[in-house]
């Protein structure tokens, strides 16, 4: 009998020792094989991402020369990282009463997006952008002689659009040329702002 309760008790402290080691062996596992989050790429676009509030002026170039056709504040320019070396830029909506002796009174357009837009960073940090394509846009111009309500929207599906300019710390700049339908010359926006 005495024989017998030894017996128990070694098969009881060998049970112990045994769960013990199991639990230090989970423990060990749990530790070691903590799922680690990957850390998100930043992009080096990402830099540029944000919403710029700038001054677009309006002009139209005819045989090498610039004429000034009008103005239009608080333009919100939405820029968005895709790669490291691309973005695309969203502008909004226009709408500029036209000045000086013109044929039109009113210039608008609806917004549009240019996506995959190259980036080229320069030593001193600049982005510095540039694009050609082809898109949809709906501009408007309203005749002197009409209201502006009774000017209809025309869509051209291929409009050539050509797009530069540079991001800098805060302040962007960009120069868009866009000539749409059978328009004799471009229609030349540039855009000056800030974050």
């Amino acid at each position: 009998m005495k024989n017998h309760k030894f017996h128990a008790s070694v098969l009881l402290a060998a049970t112990l020792l045994g769960a013990s080691g199991l639990m230090a062996s989970c423990n060990d596992d749990e530790t070691s094989n903590t799922h680690k989050v990957p850390q998100a790429k930043v992009l080096r676009t990402a830099v540029a991402s944000g919403v710029y509030t700038t001054t677009q002026g309006l002009s139209i170039d005819m045989l090498g020369h610039s004429a000034k056709l009008g103005q239009q504040e608080n333009q919100k320019i939405e820029v968005k990282a895709l790669t490291d070396s691309t973005i695309s830029l969203h502008f909004p909506a226009y709408d500029v009463p036209l000045v000086g002796a013109s044929r039109y009174s009113n210039a608008a357009q609806k917004e549009y997006q240019l996506d995959k837009v190259v980036v080229k960073f320069q030593p001193d940090g600049t982005m510095a952008f540039a694009s050609k394509v082809k898109i949809e846009t709906q501009f408007q111009m309203t005749p002197a002689k009409m209201k502006k309500d009774d000017t209809p929207y025309s869509t051209y599906p291929d409009t050539p659009i050509s797009c530069e300019g540079t991001i800098k710390g805060k302040e962007i700049n960009v120069k868009i040329t866009a000539q749409p339908g059978k328009m004799p010359f471009p229609l030349t926006y540039n855009y000056v702002g800030q974050k």
